[in-house]
């Protein structure tokens, strides 16, 4: 089976409003992990994927795919020779930066750095909920099959669920991590941080369950990006979150925050109801434009994703 990337981008962007009741969960979930119980720090998580990702790469090339449970019977993977420099080119974070971040994470014990020589430890890829990320995954793959099978473009009668994933998993992880990275340098430049993506990803996923409250608001326009965007800034759907509920959404400290609070609302990524001391995606249409154009590109990304773990099958 073979599926052309636009093709799966193409559904979905008409079912934006279907496809993000799984996607935006899944992301919530898994920046939260870094965040609480993996790195502990959203940046060094961040950096901890990028460092998995090749550390899968090397394992799968000489390993057959091993299920979740196989897997961390390991104790770690060999990587090889690394650069600073290189992963802070790949990942667009200051070199300075990198280097306390790998102290972090080597003091974490999630990774081993001797003479520029990595290891990445097993305990790297203990996932907190892993059923639920990979449940939401598998999800939102469906919406895509389903849409194909329905207008005969293929013939599909397998099972891609979370079991299934969690079966195969170190093939299947390696494109799901592989899109976390990509989605994440698409609204780190757009949004200036990582902290910023999970801030501004938790605000939208608030106006998200707000929106599927209010039932009515699905038939308001056709389902595509734009209009599901439109739909999601509504007035009657737009109750926004406050720095302290967004603290205890996300687990970053308040006073970081309300700084990174500050920097959302100065590019118009958020707005701020003064009165109420609330945060929430922009109503007006005319800032919408840069949002509209990250959520594209993420629908890329994450196409891309789909289509190689279905060639997997």
């Amino acid at each position: 089976m073979f599926l052309e990337i636009y093709d799966i981008c193409k559904i979905i962007t008409v079912k934006q409003n279907i496809f993000s009741r799984y996607q935006y969960p899944l992301v919530y979930k898994f920046l939260y992990n870094l965040q609480n119980t993996l790195a502990k720090d959203l940046e060094a998580g961040f950096i901890l994927t990028s460092l998995s990702i090749k550390a899968l790469k090397l394992f799968n090339k000489t390993n057959n795919s091993q299920s979740y449970k196989e897997f961390l019977t390991n104790e770690s993977i060999y990587v090889g020779k690394i650069k600073k420099a290189d992963i802070a080119r790949e990942l667009e974070i200051p070199r300075e930066t990198i280097r306390r971040k790998l102290n972090l994470l080597q003091e974490n014990d999630l990774i081993n750095i001797k003479d520029n020589i990595l290891e990445v430890k097993i305990k790297a890829f203990e996932v907190v909920d892993l059923n639920n990320i990979l449940s939401n995954y598998s999800k939102g793959v469906k919406v895509v099959i389903d849409d194909m099978v329905d207008k005969n473009k293929i013939n599909f009668n397998k099972e891609l669920g979370n079991e299934y994933l969690a079966t195969k998993f170190t093939t299947h992880w390696l494109y799901i991590l592989n899109m976390f990275i990509e989605v994440g340098l698409i609204w780190k430049k757009k949004l200036k941080s990582i902290e910023g993506w999970l801030i501004f990803g938790t605000c939208a996923l608030n106006q998200m369950y707000n929106l599927r409250d209010n039932r009515k608001f699905y038939k308001l326009h056709k389902d595509d990006t734009e209009n599901y965007y439109l739909n999601m800034i509504s007035k009657e759907t737009s109750n926004g979150l406050n720095p302290t509920t967004i603290a205890d959404l996300t687990g970053i400290p308040r006073q970081t925050v309300i700084r990174h609070l500050q920097t959302l609302v100065k590019i118009k990524a958020l707005e701020k109801d003064k009165k109420n001391n609330l945060f929430h995606l922009p109503k007006a249409k005319e800032k919408k434009k840069n949002i509209i154009e990250g959520i594209n590109q993420v629908n890329l990304c994450i196409s891309s994703g789909i289509q190689k773990n279905l060639q997997l099958i």
